[in-house]
């Protein structure tokens, strides 16, 4: 057998040689700057190392430039070794601005030894890309309302802090500080700031703000752009209403108002306007205007609007406006002026009378009529229904004066009876027509009577001789007793008594008081003069010292009123004293002739 020598040697492992490289997946300056707050990975290649290596590598994060101290909170990652590939490291996050350092271990397999990696160094900066933008909550501002800034803050880290601080300005360069200073600081938390507080500006005009980011360790600080902020007037609402909708003329409404979305101290002058057209463009004529101004806010209804002529109307409300509010104006509101309905009433001034006795009527409009004008009639009638005209008694007419009714004028019947009597008015153009009750008129049958209606003498001097006082006698007949009896009157005279101042005055004997001629009689109301009379007594001349007939109506005649008027004298004895002499004249009437 043939042996072969061999020599013998140690078998050893290879030594790998890791070799450590950076990849960034955000953006940096340079290798071996990283940005706060972002993420980073490592990967290393073995050199030298077997084909088929394996095991894993160990990436670590160092606060030393040894490599020896790692960080707390510690940040490591293992990848497995395949073929001699080693993956990239997790990502890691820096957090806080200062240098790093890295390494990575290599555990080694079978075939090749444990190694580390040099320590390289990573420096970590603050975050310089922060933006800040401004907006203005609500925009534009009503003057007197509140409103706030918003912002929204771009490029920071992730868990960034600090504060945002919200000024107002009065010029556009935002470096004037609005007086009285107006400024909001608050503190915003993982990159969100909330609302500012709230501002408020009770001046219209145009104004500035800003807003400041303070940065943190992480970030750098940021100010806005200088945004306008525009305080306008409030536009108000105006609500209008009217009560009551609906009234007879010569009436009143009144228009109320509730004014909504304007500011707290409203001011301006309200105005309330009687228009004749639906689109409140055309005011009435007079005009009919009520002007109030606010008081706290509110605005005081409008004065009455008294309305003489029917018809539809609008009312409109103008607000003009002030420093802090525009002007408005309210919605057309209709309402209508109706007609008055009066009531008419009818008072018969005398009821019941007897034949031939006058009577009248009084007639009324009630208080709602306005200003009433045109014309009524009194009518009579036969029936209690007031449809049958009575044929024998005339309709008075009459025309209103100063808005009221004369009475209406006498009327005398000559028979006993009932009729009924109704007011009737037309109206005009602010009243409606009206009619009153059907009221009756009784008319009763009266009596027989006679009456002297004047007895006079003329006056005489004192004389030595016989004198004559010439004068006249006027009598009234009244037989209303529709009986057809016929009838006579009488008279009689005292004798005249002496009421001078001597003691020796005498009286005159009625012997000396005559009536000397007798006029025809005359029919005041009722039938006529017949043949039957009434007519004046053959015995009617001669002395009133003892009954005399005067006059004197047969069976069938005389039924009315008459008159009749008969000449008297008096004869006054020579030397009578002068004074007054007065006697009593009697008249007496017989109910057959």
């Amino acid at each position: 057998m043939i042996e072969t020598a061999r020599s013998q040697f140690p078998v050893r492992k290879r030594v790998g040689i890791l070799r450590l490289f950076f990849s960034f997946f955000v953006a940096v300056t340079l290798a071996s700057f990283f940005v706060l707050g972002a993420t980073s990975t490592r990967i290393a290649a073995l050199a030298n190392a077997t084909a088929t290596s394996g095991g894993t590598v160990t990436y670590t994060v160092f606060s030393d430039h040894l490599c020896s101290l790692p960080v707390s909170p510690a940040q490591s990652s293992t990848v497995n070794v395949t073929n001699g590939i080693v993956p990239v490291s997790s990502a890691m996050r820096f957090n806080t601005v200062g240098t790093y350092f890295w390494n990575a271990n290599y555990s080694g397999d079978t075939a090749n030894e444990t190694t580390p990696s040099s320590c390289q160094s990573l420096t970590v900066t603050a975050n310089g890309a922060t933006t800040i933008d401004l907006a203005i909550v609500p925009d534009p501002v009503v003057v007197r309302t509140a409103f706030a800034g918003s912002v929204l803050i771009a490029g920071t880290t992730a868990l960034a802090s600090g504060t945002v601080t919200f000024s107002l300005y009065s010029d556009p360069t935002c470096t004037a500080l609005l007086t009285p200073v107006q400024i909001s600081t608050i503190t915003g938390v993982n990159s969100v700031a909330p609302l500012s507080a709230s501002f408020t500006i009770d001046v219209v005009g145009t104004y500035f703000m800003n807003a400041v980011y303070s940065g943190d360790v992480s970030n750098v600080g940021s100010t806005s752009a200088c945004d306008v902020v525009a305080i306008t007037k409030a536009t108000p609402s105006i609500a209008l209403s009217r009560s009551p909708g609906s009234f007879v003329v010569g009436f009143s409404t009144v228009a109320s108002t509730v004014i909504s979305n304007a500011t707290s101290n409203l001011t301006g002058a309200v105005v309330y306007t009687v228009f004749s057209d639906n689109g409140c463009s055309v005011p009435v004529v007079p005009a009919v205007t009520s002007t109030k101004t606010p008081v706290s806010g509110a605005v005081p209804d409008s004065e009455p609007f008294t309305i003489n002529v029917i018809g539809g109307y609008f009312v409109g409300v103008a607000f003009a406006g002030d420093s802090e509010n525009n002007a408005a104006a309210g919605s057309c509101v209709a309402f209508s002026v109706t007609t008055a309905f009066p009531d008419l009433t009818l008072v018969l001034s005398q009821n019941p009378v007897e034949i031939g006795e006058s009577f009248g009527a009084q007639m009324t409009l009630s208080a709602n009529a306005i200003n009433p004008t045109g014309s009524f009639e009194l009518q009579s009638f036969t029936d209690s229904n007031c449809s049958v005209a009575s044929p024998d008694v005339a309709t008075h007419v009459a025309t209103l004066a100063s808005g009221f009714i004369p009475d209406a004028s006498g009327v005398t019947l000559a028979s006993s009876r009932i009729i009924f009597r109704q007011a009737v008015y037309f109206g005009d153009g602010n009243n409606a027509s009206a009619v009153s009750d059907c009221l009756a008129q009784v008319i009763n049958t009266g009596q027989l009577s006679a009456s002297i209606l004047s007895a006079t003498l003329t006056p005489v001097g004192y004389s030595n001789f016989t004198t004559t006082s010439n004068g006249t006698l006027v009598i009234q007949v009244n037989d209303d007793r529709e009986t057809g009896d016929g009838w006579s009157v009488t008279v009689i005279a005292s004798d005249f008594q002496y009421n001078g101042i001597l003691p020796i005055g005498s009286d005159i004997p009625a012997s000396s008081f005559s009536v000397v001629s007798t006029g025809a009689p005359i029919v005041l109301i009722g039938q006529g003069i017949g043949v039957g009379g009434p007519y004046s007594d053959a015995n009617a001349i001669g002395s009133l010292d003892s009954i005399r007939t005067l006059i004197v109506a047969e069976a069938g005649f005389g039924s009315g009123r008459y008159q009749m008027t008969s000449a008297i004298s008096l004869e006054i004895p020579a030397q009578s004293q002068a004074g007054s002499y007065t006697a009593t004249l009697a008249i007496a009437t017989s109910a057959a002739p």
